[in-house]
């Protein structure tokens, strides 16, 4: 085996196999100075500038997790037991953060700025202020490492992914495990809550994905892929919209897989040669940006699965993402460098519901008003032609309970009265699907 080889199978063990590290784990303290930033400026590509912006290098150590911050804070979390606090438009490096015992896998900001949250290899969750880099508190742990942590987009909640094959949602002000998510067959490798706070969606080495109800750790979804391309996921992130899942994997051809809400495979994005290990959508939802140990970032339309483009550096990359504004999308690595490129604005998001995705000119839309309804609902359906189609009504495991519309349909819209009586409250789904689309909204039932 020659020296790449080597050093292709140490990193493949790393991010794949976390249980063969728990064997080899040391934690070196040392007192050299931090590396400063470089940075390197050059004019902005068609969607993502091709040549990195800026290359940040501050920890001693691989960098596992990035956070984003405002205008211009960024967070990074290292394998030198550090979380650094960034100035990411200057390069400053404005402050290193110690205090867990071994690597530092998962990084976030609360929603409103005041917090850093940091967990990792000791399995302890710990908040810090993001002003002073005090420890505020520490929270529950789990009973092996954890491997990605997010705040509820309302910051009062923090759910954690750990190595233990659980997820957990904890209170955060008052630091207790409000409930924790089972079902996962082996390492849960990320979870995150939906946009609107209502769902968390997990991924894990057992080669599933699966959505749970934010409320009561209920198991709403689960996702699956090409079972025989590919052996674990990773990174899982939901669209802005909160209608659409996408879930980085490794194994087979490495693809990326979106998903509706429903548990409908909507695409299949392939074009990494080696492990995809994290993938994000951009602010306005019509791009996805993926990294890959291939040291590529590559940037995809959703609408049609075309690769956009790709830029290649000489770094493994572990984990992407895009900043506050959209206009920043970074990449960290396993040498320790944190990549920066400028990306083009998403402009207007464009018109889609969860079910298919559709662009702008495709006036297929399906909605309900009011929402949340109790007593009757009236579902507006919209098309760009003269087209047979059917509208359903699903309970939220995608289990049909009636159908509302089932005929041809002329152009523009047209409106059905549902009534609800017999409905009991919980979170139910509207399908419109014509030969060529499907489209879904939501809608809640509350009596």
């Amino acid at each position: 085996m020659n020296g790449n080889s080597i050093f292709s199978f140490l990193v493949a063990a790393f991010l794949c196999i976390p249980e063969i590290m728990a064997g080899v784990h040391t934690v070196a303290e040392r007192s050299v100075p931090l590396p400063e930033a470089t940075i390197k400026t050059r004019k902005p590509f068609t969607h993502i500038s091709s040549i990195p912006i800026l290359s940040l290098k501050g920890h001693r150590s691989f960098v596992h997790d990035i956070a984003f911050n405002n205008d211009v804070f960024m967070a990074s979390a290292g394998g030198d037991s550090a979380v650094v606090l960034w100035n990411y438009r200057t390069g400053e490096q404005i402050r290193t953060i110690k205090g867990h015992n071994g690597y530092v896998y998962a990084v976030a900001f609360s929603p409103d700025g005041s917090l850093i949250a940091s967990a990792g290899w000791d399995g302890v969750i710990r908040l810090w202020d993001s002003q002073t880099g005090a420890l505020n508190k520490i929270l529950g742990s789990h009973k092996e490492p954890i491997y990605d942590i997010n705040f509820s987009p309302d910051g009062n909640r923090l759910v954690s992914a750990s190595w233990d094959n659980t997820a957990k949602v904890w209170d955060k002000s008052s630091g207790e495990l409000l409930f924790t998510l089972t079902g996962h067959g082996k390492y849960v490798s990320s979870a995150v809550f939906s946009p609107d706070g209502l769902m968390i969606a997990t991924s894990s080495a057992d080669g599933t994905a699966k959505l749970w109800d934010a409320r009561n750790g209920m198991a709403l979804q689960t996702f699956t892929g090409d079972a025989h391309m590919h052996w674990y996921c990773n990174r899982i992130c939901f669209s802005p919209d909160g209608q659409l899942v996408a879930v980085s994997t490794s194994g087979g051809e490495n693809p990326i897989y979106i998903w509706s809400l429903q548990g409908k495979r909507l695409h299949t994005l392939k074009g990494h040669s080696d492990f995809s290990t994290s993938a994000e959508f951009s602010k306005g939802g019509t791009r996805l940006a993926s990294v890959s140990a291939d040291n590529s970032l590559k940037l995809w339309n959703i609408y049609n699965s075309e690769q956009l483009f790709s830029a290649r550096e000489l770094h493994y990359f572990v984990s992407n993402a895009y900043n506050a504004a959209g206009d920043i999308i970074a990449a960290c690595a396993l040498d320790g460098t944190i990549v920066l490129w400028q990306a083009e604005q998403d402009g207007m998001p464009q018109a889609r519901s969860g079910g298919e995705v559709t662009e702008k000119k495709d006036s297929y839309s399906v909605q309900a008003v009011p929402n949340p309804a109790s007593s009757s609902v009236t579902i507006t359906f919209t098309l760009p032609e003269s087209v047979f189609c059917t509208v359903e009504l699903l309970a939220q495991n995608g289990k049909h309970i009636t159908t509302l519309y089932d005929n041809t349909a002329p152009v523009g819209s047209t409106s059905i009265v549902h009534d609800l009586q017999l409905l009991a409250s919980g979170l139910y789904y509207i399908t419109l699907t014509t030969p060529s689309k499907t489209v879904t909204c939501r809608l809640d039932v509350v009596k």
